[in-house]
């Protein structure tokens, strides 16, 4: 926190100097404060987030169903596979006789 007041009393010194003085050299000092004032707080979020985590409790899996249940065996014939894209045939178009005139 204590970086963050640091970095704002720069901030309202460098905007002092850029309200007097609108000049290049000052508007890229201000850019620049700013920009570490973005990640001191990006910083400061993240240390927020890690401290607040809280750990939860591991995933225990359990069996679909009642245990060592053989599968059942299918019932009637098994459908052969069938490939998974058959192409279809295409339709011949007829062609329109052109009558030449002379």
């Amino acid at each position: 926190m204590e970086r963050l007041n640091q970095i704002i009393g720069h901030l309202s010194v460098d905007m002092e100097r850029f309200d007097e003085k609108t000049n290049r050299k000052n508007g890229t000092t201000v850019r620049k404060t700013l920009q570490s004032l973005k990640n001191a707080c990006h910083s400061l979020r993240k240390d927020i987030l890690e401290r607040t985590k809280v750990p939860l409790p591991p995933v225990v899996e359990e069996p679909v169903g009642p245990p060592n249940t053989p599968e059942p065996e299918p019932v009637g014939p098994v459908p052969e596979s069938e490939p998974a894209h058959v192409p279809k045939e295409k339709k011949k178009k007829k062609r329109k006789k052109v009558v030449k005139e002379e």
